[in-house]
């Protein structure tokens, strides 16, 4: 049994695995985004057999099972820019998705018909693998850089719910996209694509299966708080009087300071406007309006100062900037050295020594 052979079993195995548990919403979290993902990882584990297949062919292994494999790899790509749109609206659900899997059927005819097409439809038959993977990349691309800007406004801490695991997914697809690519066309050697393959597999079954839940509320509650904290309108002016916006504006400022809610690493906008009594749309039209700040905004500029309050303490005692990263609210060290620096100007490590300086 060759080395590559195996490699490629154990990416086809490994890949299947992660696409059951997806399936069976192992995370406990995101199902119906998990279903279209563990679909997406379904059809991979099919290009891997596929290529343990061929890589035996000529020792005589049946190949008849290759049709049969390529079925699905026009709908790798569809899958998983469907899992990303259902991971940001768990509740989005149309018939208009079977769109996505056209090409497949089209592909069914192409390998079960012996049929003549011109030369440039098939160079684009050939390509159309890696024109799904550049136009879906971009695609799911796109859905994830506004959902990272729809995350503030619900949100204190982003690590967790702005999806960047699955940036890193993205990745390692485009990953094993372009190292077909280059095995197909400059010949890289089996021995160098297989163990990379299993590696990239690794890794994206890792990040799948790290997810955390994407909203602080249920499904079908989620498109509800995303309507919240949209750009307000004429209609959400009607919400609150004047009068109404400074009340509940002090109201909120009041509660912020003398509770200190900002140190909770778990708050959010539905937690908060419950604790104040408010509705989500009315919090968010409060901190927009009566604030002009979104979520994160608001509560990570208390967190800010708690922190810059601590640095200065730490000149005089033992605290370590990960200890004071939690004490102020941060569940994330990496998180507040990025926002602490956007917002000061400074590291906290220059912070200290600044005020060391001056003391």
């Amino acid at each position: 049994m060759s080395y590559p052979f195996l490699l490629h079993i154990l990416s086809c195995g490994s890949s299947f695995l992660l696409s059951v548990l997806l399936m069976l919403n192992f995370t406990k979290v995101n199902r119906a985004a998990n279903v279209m993902l563990g679909i997406s990882a379904l059809l991979v584990s099919q290009v891997f057999l596929q290529l343990a297949i061929e890589h035996r062919a000529t020792s005589g292994l049946h190949i008849d099972l290759i049709p049969w494999l390529e079925i699905g790899r026009w709908a790798i790509f569809p899958s998983f820019f469907l899992a990303v749109r259902r991971y940001i609206k768990p509740s989005y659900n149309t018939l208009y998705d079977l769109v996505h899997y056209i090409p497949t059927a089209f592909l069914v005819v192409l390998l079960f018909q012996h049929l003549t097409f011109p030369p440039l439809f098939v160079w684009i038959i050939r390509y159309f693998f890696y024109m799904q993977l550049l136009g879906y990349g971009i695609s799911s691309l796109r859905l994830l850089i506004r959902h990272a800007k729809t995350v503030k406004g619900f949100s204190s801490q982003k690590d967790a719910v702005d999806l960047r695991w699955i940036t890193k997914l993205l990745l390692i697809m485009a990953g094993m996209g372009t190292l077909k690519f280059l095995a197909q066309h400059f010949s890289f050697s089996p021995y160098l694509t297989a163990p990379l393959y299993l590696v990239l597999i690794i890794y994206f079954a890792f990040h799948a299966l790290s997810q955390q839940a994407i909203y602080p509320v249920k499904d079908k509650n989620v498109q509800e708080l995303r309507n919240a904290i949209k750009v307000h309108t004429t209609r959400d002016k009607e919400r609150l009087t004047a009068e109404q916006l400074v009340l509940f504006t002090e109201r909120l400022l009041l509660l912020i300071q003398h509770e200190h809610t900002y140190l909770d690493p778990q708050v959010n906008l539905p937690s908060l406007a419950q604790t104040i009594g408010l509705s989500i749309h009315e919090l968010s039209y409060v901190l927009n309006a009566g604030l002009g700040k979104n979520f994160y905004q608001f509560i990570n500029e208390y967190r800010i100062e708690e922190a810059k309050s601590l640095l200065k303490e730490s000149v005089h005692s033992n605290y370590d900037i990960q200890e004071i990263s939690i004490r102020a609210g941060f569940n994330s060290k990496t998180t507040f050295y990025t926002t602490f620096k956007k917002s000061v100007g400074l590291t906290p490590k220059q912070y200290i020594e600044e005020a060391r300086s001056k003391a």
